[in-house]
């Protein structure tokens, strides 16, 4: 059944912070589309930077919205591994209560992480002759990184860290989320209090989901499969 996450964000005003809200201002770039397209689960997603009320010279935040089938965790869990570099640039640059800052990666993952930034600069200045070529590097860049993220789990299971950078990272996630757990059919701690397909009675709130579009996973004969 359909879920929605609605993430808003304040980043701060530094130079890396900005250059982020620039990235995703108009949308997302084709790595990001094609793992969106990679879930099978996911019917909408838009992204936008928002500029600063009073210094229009500037971004102030980000708002991530999707709709997508399922829970949370695993449909978490799918895009931190393919978009590891994309939401590690998004913990290090937000404003408020982090999940954790640049200090917190160890030295393979610092050094996976500098090798992202690298391979996307290559993609922004990729041509139809280089196209395939940079897109693979980044790839392959980012598979780079989370095998090195993945050293957490060992990390926590011999007592040096207490959370992993994806369990930190999901934790800020759904407290930024302004629909965290929103979705149906209703589960424990959920705002909405039944089937989101059958209209809210006498005082009721209730968001909607429409009863005429069917619901379950995307068929597998979906292009990019």
């Amino acid at each position: 059944m359909a879920r929605h996450l609605t993430l808003h964000f304040y980043i701060r005003a530094d130079e890396d912070s900005q250059n982020l809200a620039k990235l995703v201002q108009r949308g997302f770039r084709f790595e990001s589309w094609m793992a969106l397209l990679r879930a099978t689960t996911v019917y909408d997603a838009r992204i936008t930077a928002l500029k600063h009320p009073d210094e229009p010279e500037r971004f102030s935040s980000v708002l991530l919205c999707t709709t997508y089938d399922g829970l949370p965790d695993p449909y978490q869990q799918f895009f931190w591994g393919e978009l590891s570099f994309f939401f590690l640039s998004v913990a290090l640059v937000a404003r408020d209560q982090p999940p954790f800052g640049i200090t917190d990666l160890n030295p393979s993952q610092l050094d996976a992480f500098k090798a992202c930034k690298l391979a996307l600069k290559a993609c922004e200045g990729a041509t139809d002759a280089t196209f395939a070529e940079t897109q693979a590097a980044f790839r392959a860049a980012i598979q780079r990184l989370s095998d090195a993220l993945a050293e957490d789990d060992r990390r926590k299971k011999d007592g040096i860290i207490a959370k992993t950078k994806f369990e930190l990272f999901t934790e800020w996630v759904n407290r930024n989320d302004l629909n965290y757990l929103v979705g149906s059919p209703p589960v424990p701690g959920a705002t909405s209090t039944h089937d989101l397909r059958v209209p809210p009675v006498l005082s009721e709130r209730s968001n909607f989901l429409n009863p005429a579009i069917p619901q379950g996973p995307f068929p597998a004969t979906l292009p990019g499969r």
